[in-house]
């Protein structure tokens, strides 16, 4: 390289398919790790250097949004093939020749709530099925109350950053309803309909669930013949859970009785 002339020196990879550019991979690092646009920003200052601008963030994490959605939707069809493989080699289908299989179930919320004193109000959920014997994830949904991008721009559709509203379940809706909302839909989804041709052609003859009444209900309602059996480390749970209560309320009775002798002992005395 002589005097006066100029070369470029690529950071990352040219070619797609050799890897991911330098700035989508931030990006992708950024949603992988749960942070933001301001830590990546003040984590690249400190190593001297620069960020991207912030409309650059948001436009590159709703193209990588898209793909990653697309990526995890073809895994989950592999996988449900994989189960409808192992049903028809057990034997395990109907008698009009539909595979039926064994699932597990679980709904999970970002703003975790438990006990008596909790409001149950957070903005979205998720939940997923995972087939028995792949244990691979093989549906999955989500819900969300409120659409960030919406929620920051009041021009919603008319913006011209505008990807996809996200929410999907009304401010008024329950929080807690979510999981059984999510599981009722991949339930359902899984029969095979003429009027769709997303819907995979398996039934869940068995699903596995932490015990959520609710959620239970809704199954038993919308698909009669599914037989929803709990999770062996949540009946464990649930005897633990009642162990304790049980310890608490001897404890307080045994307290009780203690103060009543201290009251008879002491009007003796008198």
């Amino acid at each position: 390289m002589g005097c006066g002339t100029r070369k470029k020196i690529w950071t990352s990879p040219v070619n797609p398919e050799e890897g991911l550019e330098i700035n989508n991979a931030a990006v992708a690092g950024t949603l992988i790790s749960g942070m933001g646009y301001l830590t990546l920003k003040e984590s690249l200052a400190m190593m001297n250097v620069r960020a991207m601008d912030a409309k650059t963030y948001r436009r590159r994490r709703g193209k990588l949004g898209k793909t990653i959605k697309k990526m995890a939707e073809e895994e989950w069809k592999k996988a449900t093939l994989e189960e409808i493989a192992h049903a028809k080699a057990n034997g395990n289908v109907t008698s009009e020749g539909i595979p039926k299989c064994t699932v597990k179930v679980d709904g999970s919320w970002p703003k975790r709530s438990f006990g008596p004193f909790s409001k149950y109000d957070s903005s979205s959920g998720c939940a997923v099925v995972v087939g028995f014997k792949t244990r691979k994830v093989i549906a999955c949904g989500i819900r969300n109350k409120i659409c960030g991008f919406c929620e920051r721009n009041k021009e919603g559709k008319d913006h011209p950053d505008y990807q996809e509203c996200t929410k999907n379940w009304g401010k008024n809706q329950p929080s807690t309803a979510m999981e059984q909302d999510i599981i009722v839909t991949c339930v359902c989804d899984s029969i095979k309909t003429e009027d769709s041709e997303k819907h995979l052609n398996l039934i869940y003859e068995k699903i596995i669930s932490d015990g959520d009444s609710s959620v239970m209900s809704a199954l038993n309602e919308a698909c009669p013949y599914i037989k929803v059996n709990k999770r062996a480390n949540q009946i464990k749970k649930d005897f633990q859970i009642k162990n304790v209560v049980n310890q608490v309320i001897n404890n307080m009775t045994n307290r009780r009785m203690l103060k009543n002798l201290r009251s008879i002992a002491k009007a003796i005395s008198i």
